[in-house]
């Protein structure tokens, strides 16, 4: 070999050549070493670096690259640490053959150095991303495990809950039909009005239950669907919701380019519209100036949509990737179910949710598959 003369060196100078890179090591990174871990390894990876009678493929250190590879992974070295690691036994080598009295040789010598420090520094790196990807997709299935449990648990849960509620209310609305038809012709414009804001709030009662019930796995508990006007539907939560809107002064306006029908489960939809403009009306409670909803519906050539428009402040950015996760609020007094409520509603009427939002306005975006 042409340049055997600088391989007897380089193996006779191991020692200088190991602290050298090490010492470019500590100073090359912001970790601290400790040369005591590193030590047995580096003598192993210098006898690679310069067995050129033995091929890449063929070295034992080459051969053990997956375990150094998952020694690294596990000890959660970060890939800075790896690459200062093979850049300093470049710069280690190059610092011990520049002293050769044979550049030539010690050029020839370098460049094989180097394309085996290349080879196994694209091996290794390539071995350390598909970890990351399995340790990556592990983790997700943990947390779709753990997201899975969490909902079965809150759907058990609801499904006890709404079934306390909706069994006394059942009762109730008996008897409400029941006066109703016993009153007299003569009964009081403001007994009607009782009994209307009586009946409206036993409504609001009932959406709630069936949001719940949302997250229910008893198909037993599901409403039937049926084909629905959207205008109905925005008119109908418009007449439980306008008190508030009054009150706190806000603008509403209705912009349907035609009315058109939707198949789905109509209280449930009726919760969506109703918590998502109940939200925006909290929204701008915050607000002094002026205060605007609107609602649009239109379609195109695959869905149709409904958007609520308000212009009040932009949601957290900290919320924004979980939004529609349960026990996810930003508020003082929710529970964080409305947004999950609507999205399991959405996704069991073949529909989408989804948001946009900015420092002008905030646009929350139903979309259903015609």
């Amino acid at each position: 070999m042409v340049f055997e003369k600088e391989l007897t060196s380089l193996k006779l100078q191991k020692d200088t050549v190991i602290s050298t890179w090490f010492t470019y090591l500590d100073n090359y990174s912001s970790n601290k070493y400790i040369f005591s871990e590193l030590e047995v390894h580096a003598h192993n990876y210098f006898d690679f670096l310069i067995d050129f009678n033995i091929s890449v493929e063929s070295h034992p250190v080459y051969e053990a690259i997956q375990m150094y590879c998952e020694i690294v992974f596990l000890r959660k070295r970060p890939l800075p640490y790896m690459l200062a690691i093979f850049k300093c036994w470049e710069t280690a080598f190059i610092h011990i053959l520049l002293k050769s009295e044979n550049p030539k040789e010690a050029l020839a010598c370098m460049e094989m150095i180097l394309a085996r420090n290349g080879a196994f520094e694209h091996k290794f790196f390539e071995l350390y991303g598909q970890n990351s990807i399995m340790l990556m997709n592990e983790k997700d299935t943990k947390i779709e495990m753990l997201h899975n449990d969490r909902m079965n648990l809150i759907g058990k849960m609801a499904s006890s809950i709404a079934h306390e509620i909706r069994n006394p209310l059942t009762a109730i609305q008996g008897f409400l039909k029941l006066i109703r038809s016993n009153l007299s012709k003569g009964t009081t414009d403001k007994t009607e009005k009782y009994m209307d804001i009586i009946e409206n709030e036993f409504e609001l009662i009932n959406m709630q239950i069936t949001g719940l019930l949302s997250f229910s796995k008893n198909r037993i508990t599901e409403e039937s669907y049926m084909e629905v006007s959207v205008l109905q539907l925005i008119e109908a939560i418009f007449s439980l919701l306008n008190p508030r809107i009054m009150n706190e002064d806000i603008h509403l306006t209705i912009s349907c380019e035609n009315d058109f029908f939707l198949k789905v489960q109509k209280i449930a939809i009726h919760q969506v519209l109703f918590n998502i403009i109940n939200n925006a009306i909290d929204a701008l409670s915050v607000k002094h100036d002026e205060k605007e909803i609107r609602i649009l519906c239109k379609e195109d050539n695959d869905n149709y949509y409904i958007q609520i428009i308000n212009n009040g402040p932009e949601i957290q950015k900290e919320i924004r990737d979980t939004l529609f996760l349960p026990f996810i609020t930003n508020k003082e007094e929710g529970t964080g179910l409305g947004l999950a409520i609507c999205n399991e509603i959405m996704n069991k009427n073949n529909g989408e949710i989804n948001f946009i939002t900015n420092s002008v306005q905030t646009n929350f975006i139903l979309s259903f598959k015609k």
